[in-house]
């Protein structure tokens, strides 16, 4: 009989809510149920909005860091792990890779495998200098198994991990609460006529949120609904004050963060997915998965690995960055085209069931793990 493979897995856990915080409750929840690994779950969330991941309260971020470390040094020595999992941090203070080596070198001193993945599309350590350098090289060269969310990801680390050990593994999602929420939601038409476009994100310039705003005057046949967190209180207060200028504000409405049955209820309720980012940690965006899940046709740039849920002008369309103009073109398009709206949303259905589901991201990344147990290169479905 096979032995059981024994993985600790660290990950935060919401709130607050964004990709690394769905991916982690995904995965815990799906590798649960794998019956040849046996898994303990530590939590290592330090931030307490999206906010504080910019690099605030590091004091209060490294004494919780070391307080984790010390439960994670408690599972080596009760559980024995064969490896250990870490997501990793990626804060403009370099106070965040500290912390991701403390649980690196717990690991090395109990000479545990080490797999890691990369949610984003930058990491910002890797191109640090001197000995920050020095020290992230010396511990990324002791990682078994680096992931990453898309193909032209695999560069992310900068020659620091070897691409042999660079496994693929995009972001997939469990697709159950979108189809309890069209259970739920036959909405009734929506007489005033408009299509709902969705943006999903913290409120971010650099999310491109601040170009969608300036598309609505641009499109008149859209309300718009935003949802995510906003950053700065000043930025709020701004962006309404243009609306209300512009007098497009009652075709705008801001969610703020959302999460449980009406986050679902909003992307079912959509009829365009827009997303024209060109921040610079973008990997493969969890709003881009939930979009495919809830059958949108997407607008979006073509950043990080964006290009894995979106094929130009076949389930959606790829826009330049900062450019509002555009935005409101394509989506003018979707609207005035309801074949072409449908069709794309269809597409979009379809390529989250060929590569998206949680199913398969489980699969994928219980295949590599236990690859990684074993001494195995290279990493099955490479």
């Amino acid at each position: 009989m096979e032995k059981t493979a024994k993985i600790v897995i660290l990950g935060p856990a919401p709130p607050p809510y964004s990709g690394p915080e769905v991916m982690t409750l995904a995965l815990v929840a799906g590798v649960s149920h794998n019956p040849g690994m046996s898994v303990k779950y530590l939590d290592t969330q330090v931030s307490r909005s999206v906010a504080e991941k910019g690099g605030k309260h590091q004091l209060r971020k490294s004494l919780s860091a070391a307080h984790q470390t010390a439960k994670l040094v408690h599972l080596m020595l009760t559980f024995s792990p064969d490896l250990v999992y870490l997501p990793l941090t990626n804060s403009p203070s370099f106070l965040g890779f500290l912390r991701d080596a403390l649980f690196m070198i717990s690991a090395i001193i109990f000479e545990k495998k080490i797999a890691i993945r990369m949610h984003g599309g930058y990491y910002v350590y890797a191109h640090k200098q001197g000995w920050r350098r020095t020290l992230v090289r010396a511990l990324l060269k002791r990682v078994s198994l680096a992931m990453v969310q898309g193909r032209r990801l695999k560069g992310v680390f900068n020659d620091l991990v070897p691409e042999s050990r660079v496994a693929i593994i995009p972001n997939d999602i469990d697709d159950a609460p979108f189809l309890e929420a069209r259970k739920r939601l036959p909405v009734a038409p929506d007489h005033s006529g408009l299509k709902r476009v969705l943006f999903v994100g913290f409120m971010a310039p650099s999310k491109g949120f601040r170009d969608v705003i300036a598309a609505i005057p641009l499109t008149p046949g859209a309300h718009f609904v935003f949802m995510g967190e906003w950053l700065k209180p000043e930025d709020e207060k701004e962006v309404r004050s243009l609306l209300r200028q512009q007098g497009v504000e009652e075709r705008v409405t801001f969610t703020g963060s959302v999460s449980g049955s009406k986050k679902y209820d909003l992307f079912v309720s959509a009829d365009i997915f827009v997303l024209p980012t060109y921040y610079a940690y973008e990997g493969h965006a969890v709003s881009s998965v939930e979009a495919l899940a809830a059958g949108l046709p997407i607008v979006c740039t073509d950043h990080g690995a964006l290009n894995e849920s979106v094929q130009d002008g076949w389930n959606g369309f790829f826009l330049p960055p900062s450019d509002p103009a555009a935005i409101g073109r394509r989506l003018n398009q979707l609207i005035q085209d309801e074949a072409l709206r449908r069709t794309m949303g269809e597409r979009s259905r379809q390529l989250y069931l060929e590569r998206f589901t949680l199913a398969q991201f489980v699969d994928s990344w219980s295949r590599a793990i236990q690859a990684c147990c074993k001494g195995n290169y290279p990493w099955p479905g490479e």
